[in-house]
């Protein structure tokens, strides 16, 4: 196709800020989700445990687009692929609370989780076509990207929840026969989902601009050798694991960020406000530990660091089971310890994996399609339950962590008296994700 005469390098700039961006807007909307539910309830005139349920669907669109995405980018420039899905993420997310119809709301839904699915798996293949074998920190760095996204909606939206009306009573008589409320407010919720609408709409201009500059389709070659030390059996036994293990792990992530603030409003009587505290303080804590990672990666190995991960995963997920309700420091401390714990876990086990088996294509698709799976799964765990009995939303947490840890000394014995490939020894960058050198051209897979 015609080329811009714009520099390569401006132009592969561009397209990486604009992909961080996109992941930052991606972070917003796992972020939202989950803080704003009780709101979305109030206005689809539904419990927010009938609408959490809009996650799943999320999550199906995500799987079915995932499954598709190899197909459209064969077939279909990848640059507008992108603009296209960012244009309906912009407008579904604005458009979610707004519908009037909690049927509407879910259709809008499925088509934001279709637009996360292809973008997910566009932006795997960009990065990698851009940057081969120096990739390795810019994956890290959209992970913090991620995470901040995460971080920032909740805030974003805490000035815009309902406030709860509480009875005022005006004659002193106990118990009073009749309570004045607050005046009636309305949800302002839209105005959130409207911003992170916002940054999708930015994100696609700054897409069609870098189109402009450059309309060459994004193309990764798939030729690399496979230079496994383990037979081709125990390769897919290794992966089937993995696939469990990233399923756990995300399940785990999104049950607690998707129903913490319902447990602790239903459970603990805190006010929605601070429920949407105490999610940032877990994407807060998600987030500073991308940092700490990175930085500790230059003197661990990455299954040091899934060790000291899971432990920090185990022991708040079982403390919150014992001491629950003793007193709300718990909560608090058990979500900033959860969330630097949890971290690590799918960038580190993914490294962790490429030491010893080759990844293609199909196999980072089947990776990317149980993530998926894995998000849309909190309103199955814990939607049944979380109005009748919220305490089971901490019960599900601690299961999903022995899961997880399971899942990963599984793939410990595995790999016993099997080396590492040779390519995966030739070079590791200092972000503790491994990589290859520049004649390797091998598609990565990204949790974010």
């Amino acid at each position: 196709m015609r080329r811009s005469q714009a520099s390569p390098t401006k132009v592969a700039i561009l397209q990486t800020v604009n992909l961080h961006l996109l992941v930052f807007g991606l972070g917003c909307i796992y972020g939202m989700t989950g803080a704003t539910l009780i709101d979305l309830g109030e206005g689809y005139s539904t419990t927010s445990t009938t609408v959490s349920f809009i996650i799943t669907t999320r999550g199906l669109g995500s799987i079915l687009l995932c499954l598709l995405a190899g197909t459209v980018f064969r077939f279909f420039n990848m640059q507008q692929v992108m603009i296209l899905s960012l244009i309906v993420l912009a407008i579904g997310e604005g458009a979610t609370p707004l519908l009037g119809s909690l049927t509407a709301c879910h259709i809008c839904t499925f088509l934001v989780g279709g637009g996360i699915g292809l973008v997910e798996a566009g932006l795997n293949f960009w990065i990698f076509a851009i940057w081969k074998e120096k990739s390795g920190p810019i994956f890290q760095l959209l992970n913090f990207c991620s995470g901040f996204g995460g971080v920032a909606s909740p805030l974003l939206a805490a000035p815009f929840l309902k406030a709860v009306e509480i009875p005022v009573n005006v004659s002193m008589a106990e118990p009073p026969e009749t309570g004045i409320p607050l005046p009636a407010e309305v949800t302002r919720v839209f105005i959130p989902y409207l911003m992170v609408g916002g940054v999708f709409a930015v994100a696609a201009i700054l897409f069609i601009a870098s189109f402009v500059m450059d309309r060459s389709n994004i193309g990764v070659s798939d030729a690399e050798a496979n230079d496994s030390c383990c037979s081709r059996r125990l390769q897919q036994l290794m992966i089937a694991n993995f696939c469990f293990y990233a399923l756990a792990n995300v399940s785990l992530e999104q049950t607690y960020v998707s129903m913490l603030a319902l447990f602790v409003v239903q459970h603990l009587g805190f006010s929605k406000s601070n429920s949407v505290y105490l999610s940032a303080v877990f994407w807060t804590f998600f987030t500073a530990s991308r940092v700490v990672a990175t930085i500790a990666s230059f003197k661990m190995s990455p299954h040091s660091m899934l060790v000291v991960s899971h432990a920090l995963v185990l022991l708040p997920a079982g403390a919150m089971c014992l001491f629950v309700e003793s007193a709300t420091e718990v909560i608090w401390i058990c979500t900033a310890v959860l969330g630097f714990g949890a971290s690590p876990l799918f960038p580190s086990s993914f490294t962790h994996l490429q030491q010893y088996v080759h990844l293609s294509q199909s196999h980072s698709a089947m990776i990317m399609m149980c993530v998926c799976i894995g998000a849309m799964l909190p309103p199955v765990l814990v939607g049944p339950f979380i109005d009748d009995r919220p305490i089971a939303f901490v019960y599900v947490i601690f299961a999903l962590a022995v899961l997880s840890a399971t899942a990963f000394v599984t793939s410990l014995i595995l790999k016993q008296g099997k080396g590492m490939r040779p390519s995966m020894m030739r070079k590791q960058s200092p972000s503790g994700v491994a990589e290859e050198t520049s004649s390797d051209t091998k598609t990565k897979s990204v949790r974010l």
